[in-house]
């Protein structure tokens, strides 16, 4: 847990988060780290940054009413289900009204794609 404040203080830092983005994102990054964990998981800490940068941007946009453009569904295919739902399950840790876009959950779950594959490679 250290790890995840030290890791949104840094993006908060550097984006310019307000206290209450602070908060959403701490929930975010929580849910996250408890999810991983459970999947046995690793991520590495530039990974967590990434998240931590992307989720700072979906609270946001969640709150400003604005969507990613659709990525391509062909795109798709090169993501694991299991990495798309866990992603899912994440995004919905923001208790927003609005659901996340399917946009907003394909990119998250690249991240969580790309902590897996560093994960496989590692001896």
């Amino acid at each position: 847990m250290q790890m995840i404040n030290a890791i949104v203080q840094e993006v908060a830092k550097q984006l310019d988060a307000n206290l209450s983005e602070v908060s959403e994102l701490t929930n975010l990054m929580t849910a996250a780290l408890a999810e991983t964990t459970r999947l046995g998981l690793t991520v590495p800490r530039d990974r967590w940054l990434a998240m931590g940068v992307h989720m700072l941007g979906f609270l946001r946009r969640m709150r400003s009413g604005e969507t990613l453009p659709p990525v391509e569904k062909e795109l798709y295919a090169e993501i694991p289900p299991e990495m798309l739902h866990l992603a899912g399950r994440v995004l919905a840790a923001a208790g927003s009204e609005r659901e996340a876009g399917d946009a907003e959950v394909f990119l998250m779950a690249v991240h969580f794609e790309a902590a897996r594959a560093l994960q496989q490679e590692q001896p």
